[in-house]
């Protein structure tokens, strides 16, 4: 219990599990019970390239790989669910030539 407490602010929960031997859900649960939120564990605010326009843009999780632009665009909201109109480009390759 001592490791959690210790950990949590700064490592993933998924790290911790692996640190005391335990599965990701039950250091959550524990966390919880504890009464460590999930604010008090950082962010990983990571450069993904959006599955649409495939710009760079921030994302702070694994699921998020819609770019906020392409998120409010009228091709997104029309868009079937559990499909991504993915802009296909060549490396290198520039609009307009």
């Amino acid at each position: 219990m001592e490791d959690l407490i210790r950990l949590w602010p700064d490592t993933a929960a998924s790290d911790i599990a692996a640190l005391i031997g335990r599965t990701e859900t039950s250091v959550r649960v524990k966390a919880s019970r504890l009464g460590l939120t999930m604010r008090d564990l950082r962010q990983v605010v990571t450069e993904r390239r959006c599955l649409m326009c495939l710009e760079m843009f921030r994302s702070e999780s694994a699921a998020r790989r819609i770019c906020p632009r392409c998120r409010t665009s009228e091709e997104w909201r029309t868009t079937e669910a559990g499909t991504y109109p993915v802009v296909l480009r060549i490396a290198g390759d520039e609009e307009g030539d």
